[in-house]
């Protein structure tokens, strides 16, 4: 064989040798393979995508709980699912139980109650007293592009919000409905009697409020409570029931968040929405008035006796069900 012929022969052998080389090199770079093992790498999922997805397993199990014991009190109106499904086994894998069958009409559905909306961002949240409503007043009108920063917000959210900001019922009927049927729907719920724990603090106990004013004879917790069983019918929002201000048998809310977790639930309630880039939740830390300690509880329910604990129970019974609390 002639030299040209070696030549031509060694360049293409060193070809094919540069080639492979260079593929070799490429899965590596890439992660694609170990240089050692030549195995595929396994990728471990990231702390922020590990961290949604056990919200939304809670989330999904706090729906889930929701629906079981709506169809257990008979009360439900506008969903139904197998029943044969196995409540308590809800998981991130398993969620069918979740997207049951939509009777696409809220025309029959009588909120007693204001829900705020924003348009932006298609959302419907139902205001429940004492479980941060007035954080997320602020959330929604900084959303609403009326304020920069939930920090510039003076704690008088109510009449700030309601004079600026829609709410459902200014809707007429066919945009109301509209609205329930394709916007997030969002309700905040936290412990029942450590709510109305702060309800009486916070508005009773402070004589300088405008219930504390007007409630003036009512001089202990043990007198609230025993005012409390017997005022059902004229039940002050402060304390009235979740099922009676916020309708969750009938309204089929897309996110339940609890106070337990506030922070955690809201901040995803305002990525879902596409809001977290505009406002952030407020930085929350137990106070005076908002504490869901137990311990608080305890003190204060230690006074009360215990059939007139059993009738406040037989009060807020649904709504402890509803959202898997239990009496301490």
């Amino acid at each position: 064989m002639s030299s040209p012929c070696y030549l031509r022969y060694g360049i293409f052998i060193m070809a094919i040798i540069w080639f492979c080389t260079c593929v070799w090199y490429y899965k590596v770079a890439v992660n694609e393979y170990s240089p050692i093992r030549m195995m595929p790498l396994q990728h471990k999922p990231s702390p922020v995508r590990e961290h949604n997805i056990m919200i939304k397993a809670d989330l999904h199990r706090r729906r889930a709980d929701l629906q079981c014991a709506c169809d257990e009190l008979g009360t439900r109106q506008n969903l139904r699912f197998n029943k044969n499904e196995n409540c308590s086994a809800v998981t991130e894998q398993n969620t069918t139980i979740m997207e049951g069958k939509k009777d696409k009409n809220y025309k029959n559905v009588k909120l007693s109650h204001e829900m705020y909306v924003d348009d932006k961002y298609k959302m419907v949240y139902c205001p429940v007293p004492k479980v941060a409503t007035s954080n997320w007043r602020r959330v929604l009108m900084v959303m609403g592009g009326r304020y920069n920063s939930t920090t510039n917000i003076s704690d008088s959210t109510w009449g700030n919000y309601v004079k600026h900001f829609p709410r459902l019922s200014s809707f007429n009927s066919e945009e109301k409905e509209r609205r329930l049927l394709t916007y997030t729907k969002v309700l905040f719920v936290r412990h029942p009697f450590e709510r109305l724990l702060s309800a009486y603090r916070d508005k009773i106990e402070r004589k300088t409020t405008r219930l504390g004013r007007r409630h003036g004879n009512i001089n202990s917790f043990q007198s609230f409570v025993r005012f409390v069983i017997g005022h059902q019918a004229s039940a002050d929002v402060h304390w009235q029931t979740y099922e009676k201000l916020c309708k969750p048998c009938d309204v089929q809310y897309d996110i339940i968040g609890k106070y337990e977790t506030l922070s955690r639930d809201a901040n995803y309630v305002l990525q879902y929405i596409g809001a977290d880039d505009v406002v952030t939740f407020p930085g929350w830390e137990p106070h005076g008035t908002n504490s869901s300690l137990s311990l608080l509880t305890n003190e204060y329910f230690s006074k009360v006796r215990k059939s007139e604990i059993e009738k406040l129970y037989a009060i807020y019974e649904n709504d402890f069900k509803m959202f898997g609390y239990e009496l301490y």
